[in-house]
């Protein structure tokens, strides 16, 4: 029944969602509807991490229209997949290409170089960065582009059928047709509101049970996945892009003239205060005059983003469009 009132719900005027959802966000119960709606599909075993290396071995040899409804499940499998700090890795093809484009067609935002070393952070799979990357190139060189993540990999132990970061967190594990996933989308930002954090609190209970019950293997039959997309590793195979695992609140490694960090640094993942830090450690890795662009999903037909340009030892706003 959810999910019918789900898609009812989205049919309606986006004025009235944007009202209903400013008026009872801070409870959690916009989060706790959506979450349950969407579990079963979700979580449906097909989305486990564990089929990545199967479904990326038959997309290579596929192509056509299978080639696409592969490449959607793979994407599946990154939309299902949450990290220890609440961050789900939703990507698919041409996601920033809109906002990008009209980023970099504002004169405003000209950067004063023939050449210009990116970084992509958080890049899930990567599969969007191939028209960040694209729309990059047709204005300047792309000397260096670098993906960068939290995860890059995990492993897949095959025997309890679990699924491990690099860290030895337990992030997924499966039984029968669905599988279980050790942390909550959104659990640090403001959707996660009190009536979520009630009705969902015995979901952490197991959560806490999984991971005394199934620790990281000192010895086991351990596949590792790099969790990236199949069109991504033939582009990485070539020397066009580069993948480092990167935490966006710890020092970040080496100089960029352009930043792209969509869906990360957004109030419905982080407090104010995380928000403020992993934009000002991306600061620092930025070059003078160079470009950080922030955005977040669309919400109710407006995707919010704003461009700050690296002055000094400051980052002024150059471009904003929504609330951001």
């Amino acid at each position: 029944m959810l999910p019918q009132l789900k898609r009812l719900w989205y049919r309606g005027p986006a004025r009235v969602r944007r009202n209903v959802y400013r008026a009872t966000a801070w409870t959690g119960l916009p989060y706790l509807v959506s979450f349950l709606a969407g579990y079963g599909s979700l979580h449906a075993a097909a989305n486990f991490a564990g089929n990545l290396p199967e479904l990326k071995a038959a997309y290579r040899r596929s192509s056509g229209k299978e080639r696409d409804r592969l490449g959607r499940r793979i994407n599946a499998v990154a939309n299902a997949l949450v990290l220890p700090n609440g961050v789900r890795r939703t990507t698919y093809p041409d996601r920033h290409n809109d906002i990008l484009a009209t980023i970099l067609d504002d004169e405003r935002c000209r950067i004063d170089k023939s050449a210009v070393r990116v970084l992509d952070i958080p890049s899930a799979n990567g599969v969007a960065s191939l028209g960040s990357f694209d729309a990059l190139s047709q204005r300047y060189r792309v000397s260096r582009y670098v993906l960068g993540d939290l995860l890059t990999r995990t492993f897949h132990d095959q025997d309890r059928d679990c699924i491990f970061d690099d860290s030895h967190n337990l992030l997924q594990i499966r039984r029968g047709r669905r599988f279980f996933s050790l942390y909550r989308a959104h659990k640090s930002g403001k959707p996660f509101g009190r009536v979520a954090r009630i009705v969902l609190f015995p979901l952490e209970i197991v959560s806490w049970w999984l991971k005394r019950r199934f620790p990281f293997p000192a010895e086991a039959n351990l596949t590792p996945i790099r969790m990236v997309h199949p069109d991504i590793e033939a582009r990485l195979g070539e020397g066009v892009f580069e993948l480092e695992t990167m935490n966006v609140f710890t020092s970040i490694r080496g100089e960029y003239d352009v930043i792209l960090s969509f869906n990360l640094l957004q109030r419905n993942y982080f407090p104010a205060e995380l928000i403020a830090r992993g934009t000002e450690n991306l600061g620092r890795a930025l070059a003078e005059g160079g470009l950080l662009v922030l955005g977040s999903p669309d919400t109710g037909g407006v995707s919010p983003y704003i461009v700050l340009r690296k002055c000094g030892t400051k980052l002024v706003v150059i471009k904003k469009h929504g609330e951001f």
